[in-house]
């Protein structure tokens, strides 16, 4: 058998010659491979201390390992033996010798010999038929091989003997193993490691305990243990194993020769059993064929410890783990407005050093067409911008650890930030560490991240940023903490006033900020913990505590005539005019005041919603199914809630309570239909929760916008994501991953691009008819608000004495006076704080017998649509429709006449529409939203 090995050994020698500095073994991931001593494809080798020994046909030599320069020539074995192949090197652990096995065709002179270090001379010390490795282990000699006398291809199996070095050859077979001889190892506990190498591809590898071979010794008797003594390490494939070696940590470390699926040197991974319990360090890309021989490892490979193989033919190859960092994770592409302040970045964050090692770092870009510095100070990454530059550039850094480095790249894009067609996500940010922060989502899902900070070089929100919300094209940051109030810029996120304090009275008591609600375009709410305070718009200043307002006042609405505004266990009901309190609801347990689609105000209450008329104040109590709740948004610290509403479907959104650990759960309530409640609607992905308020629907598009974070607390805060999901069927749109940092969401805010438009029309009347009532909603339409928020205003009547125009709760009513003729009307039409004007005629004249039509008279359905749209009602004959878009343009017309018209809308993008119909009596509008 070892015959066979040498013979195709010497074969391949000829056939494929040493090729230098060629890289012949490909190294796994995390590990390092450089080929050595590339003028010399040696047959043995074996390392000790600093030394390595290895052999050619030239004689054995002795080289520096960290020089690689030879050190040694101690010659090669007297010129009267014929041993034909060298089997092995050994250097003894005494430093006084190193061991050569030969063996010799026919196996009838295989010799082992001494080799004194200092000397150079070769001793004869032992015979041994058919050796083929040698350890040496508490100052015995072990051998694999035949250990027998001649060969003959069928009796003689692989086995270990304890080596006889006294020169009567007298070898004590201690373990039997059958197939081909391998190379063997012994760890530093004493347990011996071979591998059985059947060439039919069924070849094992071996452990056997430092126990079993102590018994053996001491039995001193011609006893031996076999494979059935043994544990079974691993299985290999192919035509098995070379040689195996142990690092100084005991790691088992081998060799397989796999001419099918490519030869390799692995790790053991400590399982056991017949199935392949390795890890591959390496694999043969050097060309057609690879025959893997000795293996030795110097050192603990997992700390600074190498490996040193042989592959007949080929430089002798060092194997390391490689000392470069690892990346943690990649650095999210930046976007960035125009002259943002400097970017820092910690790459500590992103780079993970080996045990015992620092790290290097040293950045790069690409481009410079927006950059004016790339430092690196330190771990910290700084990066400047050029003044009103725009463009992009990437940037690589490089993490190096002795030489070992690891690269990664992001992009930077600097752009003028459009802050109108995406989503906001106000953050309470890292609490001890940083204050309030916001981040941006473009409709093309890129973040700015740090919005408001970028925008404000060296200014910041406040401490806790809990609340955000866009009014008058002013965005107001609420936090907990000062500054306590920040209104910027919404277009341009550029701070307008920064409020550090609210006193609450002449004592000097400070309030904490919660939420800001606007009331008229000149004057809004401020809600702390210590009351309501009057804010005034246009002069941006804080004015006096609301009368008998007090205590923790958290969200507020403005409805019809009236502001609602939640506490612990009531409602405030304030009149928006003379700001004094009309009314409180008493509740339990509150956790959110929104207006629906029906213009109707809800209460969340635990397990009731208190629906509430904003012009009348009626009340009505509905309850929700059995073990349905709205959690409160009040308790151990206050948050905005996640109780919301859609502006596009009478629906309303909440999450269910989750206590410490938060929710993942989201429900939807059709108003009316107690059966939507029957099943969550939205259940997020297992692992994560929802945070903050942690839902928002979208005004426009009806998508719910939820903020979520690894399920747990510590380092799982780090991980964060946006989720988008379709409101009408909770069908997942998108979600993105945020940048890995504390961000601790606050709640997601929607940009308000769109004015509010009046869509008026001249009205006749004949002279005696009953008043006009028109309802708000249709005179009055927001492609990005519930049209029921509209405040719609009668602010100019030319002639009085003609007609007179009045707002009565959800109505604008037309009653003619004395005289006929002509009256110009205007509308003031404010919608989150941004108003619009338009003027109609009312023309009074004679009576024609002709009714005039109302909206109330026509039913518009389903809303929100997506494939059709039925517009109902019996007085539509000979009626025309119209859709147009936000931007005037009219994108579909047609004929109604009949009843009930169902109109295809497959043609449309999503979006918000004005619906015009034109029937013989007026003109309806209504907006509408595809889906």
């Amino acid at each position: 058998m070892k015959q066979i090995f040498l013979s195709l050994i010497a074969f391949f020698i000829v056939l494929f010659p040493a090729i230098g500095q060629s890289t012949w073994l490909k190294p796994e991931t995390g590990y390092i491979t450089n080929d050595i001593i590339a003028d010399k494809a040696f047959s043995c080798h074996d390392i000790s201390g600093n030394t390595l020994y290895a052999i050619d046909s030239d004689g054995l030599y002795g080289y520096d390992l960290a020089t690689m320069q030879q050190t040694l020539n101690l010659g090669k074995a007297p010129a009267s033996y014929k041993g034909a192949w060298v089997s092995f090197v050994t250097a003894d652990p005494d430093g006084t010798k190193v061991w050569v096995g030969y063996t010799s065709s026919g196996l009838v002179d295989d010799r082992i010999f001494s080799v004194d270090i200092n000397t150079g001379v070769w001793t004869h010390a032992a015979t041994l038929p058919g050796n083929f490795d040698m350890e040496c282990h508490n100052g015995k000699y072990y051998v694999s091989g035949l250990n027998k006398e001649g060969w003959d291809g069928v009796n003689d199996v692989n086995c270990i003997s304890l080596l006889d070095v006294s020169g009567a050859n007298q070898h004590k077979k201690i373990i039997e193993i059958g197939g081909n001889s391998t190379g063997l190892a012994i760890d530093g506990s004493g347990n011996v490691y071979n591998a059985k190498y059947d060439p039919s591809g069924s070849s094992v590898m071996y452990k056997w305990s430092a126990t079993a071979i102590e018994g053996i010794l001491a039995a001193n008797d011609k006893t031996f243990l076999t494979k059935n003594d043994a544990t079974v390490v691993t299985t290999m494939p192919g035509n098995g194993p070379y040689d195996c070696t142990t690092d100084a940590a005991g790691r088992l470390i081998f060799n397989c020769n796999d001419f099918s699926g490519g030869s390799f040197v692995s790790l053991w991974n400590g399982k056991t059993g017949e199935t392949q319990n390795y890890d591959k360090i390496g694999v043969y890309c050097g060309g057609s064929f690879a025959w893997f021989a000795m293996i030795k490892a110097k050192g603990d490979l997992a700390n600074g410890g190498k490996i040193y193989m042989l592959n007949y033919g080929d430089p002798l190859v060092e194997i390391r783990q490689s000392l470069a960092p690892s990346i943690k994770r990649n650095i999210d592409d930046k976007l960035l407005p125009i002259n943002a302040p400097q970017t820092e970045i910690n790459l500590a964050d992103y780079f993970s050093a080996k045990a015992g090692t620092t790290i290097e770092y040293a950045a790069s870009a690409a481009t410079n067409s927006i950059l004016s510095s790339v430092v690196v100070d330190g771990s910290t990454l700084k990066v400047d911008y050029l003044a009103d530059a725009t463009g992009s550039a990437e940037i690589t850094i490089t993490g190096t650890t002795s030489g070992d480095a690891t690269q990664t790249s992001f992009t930077i894009e600097v752009r003028d930030i459009d802050y109108s067609n995406g989503a906001f996500i106000v953050n309470e940010d890292w609490f001890g560490h940083s204050n309030g922060t916001v981040n941006y989502m473009t409709n093309d899902q890129q973040m700015v991240y740090r919005a408001f900070q970028n925008e404000n070089p060296g200014k910041s929100l406040g401490v806790t940023t809990q609340f955000g919300t866009i009014y008058g094209n002013r965005f107001f940051f609420m936090s907990k903490q000062g500054p306590r109030l920040v209104v910027a810029n919404a277009n341009t996120m550029k701070e307008q006033v920064s409020i550090e304090e609210f006193v609450a009275n002449e004592s000097g008591n400070k309030s904490d900020g919660r939420a800001f609600v606007g009331v008229t375009p000149e004057k809004g709410y401020i809600s702390t913990t210590k009351g309501i305070y009057l804010f005034d718009i246009n002069t941006l200043t804080v004015g006096a505590i609301i009368e008998n307002t007090s205590g923790e006042v958290g969200n507020m609405l403005r409805a019809g005539n009236y502001v609602f505004a939640e506490k612990t266990n009531e409602i405030y009901i304030i009149d928006a005019t003379t700001n004094q309190i009309v009314k409180t609801i008493a509740g339990t347990s509150i956790s959110g005041v929104v207006q629906a689609l029906d213009g109707y105000v809800y209460v969340g209450s635990k397990s009731k919603l208190l629906k509430v008329d904003p012009y009348t104040l009626e009340q009505q109590e509905i309850a929700l199914p059995s073990g349905i709740e709205i959690p409160s948004a009040f308790g151990w610290a206050w948050y905005a809630g996640s109780f919301c509403a859609s502006a596009t479907e009478n629906a309303l959104f909440w999450s269910k309570p989750g206590g410490w650990s938060g929710s993942n759960i989201i429900y939807k309530y059709v108003i009316g239909d107690e059966s939507s409640l029957s099943a969550p609607f939205i259940t997020l992905e297992s692992g994560m929760e929802l945070y903050g308020a942690g839902l928002r629907v979208h005004p426009a598009t009806n998508q719910v916008y939820v903020t979520g974070k690894k399920s747990g607390w510590g380092d799982n805060s780090l991980y964060n994501k946006l989720y988008v999901f379709d409101g009408s069927t909770g069908a997942e749109v998108s979600r993105k991953e945020l940048e890995p940092y504390y961000w601790f969401p606050a709640m997601p805010v929607f940009p308000d691009a769109h004015a509010p438009v009046l869509n008026l029309t001249n009205i006749e009347m004949e002279k005696g008819d009953q008043p006009i009532r028109l309802q708000l909603t249709s005179l009055a339409t927001d492609a990005d608000n519930n049209d029921a928020a509209i405040l719609v205003s009668v602010v100019e009547n030319n002639h009085p004495e003609i007609i007179e125009a009045t707002i009565d709760g959800r109505e604008l009513v037309l009653a003619q006076k004395q005289t006929a003729g002509v009256a110009q009307i205007k509308l003031q039409a404010i919608s989150n704080g941004i108003s619009s004007e338009a003027s109609f005629n009312v023309t009074v004249g004679q009576a024609t017998g002709i009714p005039v039509l109302t909206d109330g008279q026509i039913k518009v359905y389903p809303a929100p649509f997506n494939t059709h749209l039925t517009i109902s009602s019996k007085q539509l004959q000979e009626s025309r429709y119209q859709l147009v878009n936000l931007i005037g343009q009219v994108v579909q017309s047609g004929l109604l006449n009949q009843t009930e018209n169902t109109i295809s809308t497959t043609s449309l993008k999503p979006g918000a529409y004005i619906l015009m119909i034109n029937t013989t009596e007026g003109v309806i509008t209504q907006k509408v939203v595809k889906q």
